[in-house]
């Protein structure tokens, strides 16, 4: 384990970086022609929290669902993979996927400063 440990909201501008560098659709991670690294959600997740505690990708997990539903849920049920589900929609956009890790950012900022524990 890694002898320097992350915030959620550092895990979360690393993911949205990776994902702004190199994104991707119905897979955790390619490479493309270009040799550049892209990425979905859950795996610039999962890079960027690499070596960090279980709770800080779980933390930072939790805000991007949050930040998924708060901008999208019109009353409908939605799956397990809220994720993996609003990644992989026909027309999602690299820049929407940026936008709303912004927005997971925010929340975290939001919730700490309020005292929520994460």
């Amino acid at each position: 384990m890694s002898s320097h440990f992350l915030s959620v909201g550092a895990v979360l501008k690393k993911a949205r970086d990776l994902v702004q560098t190199g994104w991707c659709q119905n897979a955790y991670e390619m490479e493309g022609r270009d040799l550049v690294k892209r990425f979905d959600i859950l795996g610039a997740l999962e890079a960027s929290a690499q070596g960090q505690p279980y709770r800080v990708y779980h933390s930072a997990r939790f805000a991007v669902v949050e930040a998924i539903l708060e901008a999208n849920f019109d009353g409908e049920y939605v799956g397990d993979d809220v994720i993996v589900d609003w990644n992989d929609a026909p027309g999602r956009t690299q820049e929407e996927v940026v936008a709303m890790f912004n927005r997971a950012i925010e929340y975290m900022v939001k919730a700490e400063k309020e005292g929520v524990p994460f």
